[in-house]
């Protein structure tokens, strides 16, 4: 493995060569082998977060980018952001000032298509804490990094699903030469390059692309 193959945001470490991830520091929800529902998600929103996972043990956990289905950042046991396939981080909301004073707790809830064990949590804060406090500022900005390369994970994956389904849908019989290349031209002049390399820098500054990678990628935009 290399030394740039893997990159660590918040709770997440990201396999950028095998496209998979682990979450460090998270808890199961499990099934309840008597009534079949997930205790967690009988518990989440009603007994509490705490007691959710009260019983379950901290674990590091390895999936594959396809296997994410979503995240959630809860405080006091209520939504405060989330992404999920098919939509964006609303990352806006992890930088408005919070009208608490204390919160009880802070926690991630991640998602995976695992029917044995779909929900993973991973706890911030556990107990009464000020939002004022260098504690609390601590927790939002490794939750703020959890949650934006989980958000990248998701955007990934669905651009590689959505570059599967193309060939299904074009039909060669119908397509001459002409038109692939004035099509061709179309989608290239689409292309904003220095808007690409934006993109591109988010995501070095993120750890996503290695300084290397980002240089090449450049260099290909402008066409050096």
């Amino acid at each position: 493995m290399g030394i740039f193959d893997t990159v660590t945001q918040g709770y997440v470490i990201i396999d950028k060569k095998k496209r998979t991830f682990k979450l460090t520091n998270a808890r199961k929800h499990v099934y309840d082998k008597k009534g079949g529902l997930l205790r967690g998600a009988a518990n989440l929103y009603t007994l509490g977060l705490l007691n959710a996972v009260s019983n379950t043990k901290s674990v590091t956990k390895a999936f594959s980018f396809s296997d994410l289905i979503g995240a959630e950042l809860l405080e006091d046991n209520s939504m405060v952001t989330s992404c999920s396939v098919g939509s964006a981080l609303m990352l806006g909301v992890l930088g408005k000032k919070n009208t608490r004073k204390v919160i009880n707790n802070l926690a991630i809830k991640v998602t995976v298509n695992d029917l044995d064990c779909p929900d993973y949590i991973i706890v911030l804060i556990s107990k009464k804490t000020k939002t004022k406090s260098k504690k609390y500022k601590q927790a939002m900005e490794i939750a703020q990094k959890s949650l934006s390369a989980l958000n990248v994970i998701l955007n990934q994956q669905q651009k590689i699903e959505a570059l599967e389904d193309d060939p299904a849908d074009f039909d060669e019989t119908n397509f001459s030469d002409d038109e692939e290349m004035e099509d061709e031209k179309e989608t290239n002049a689409e292309v904003n390059p220095y808007e690409e390399i934006k993109k591109l820098k988010e995501l070095l500054d993120m750890g996503i692309l290695s300084q290397e990678e980002f240089d090449k990628k450049k260099k290909e935009l402008l066409n050096l």
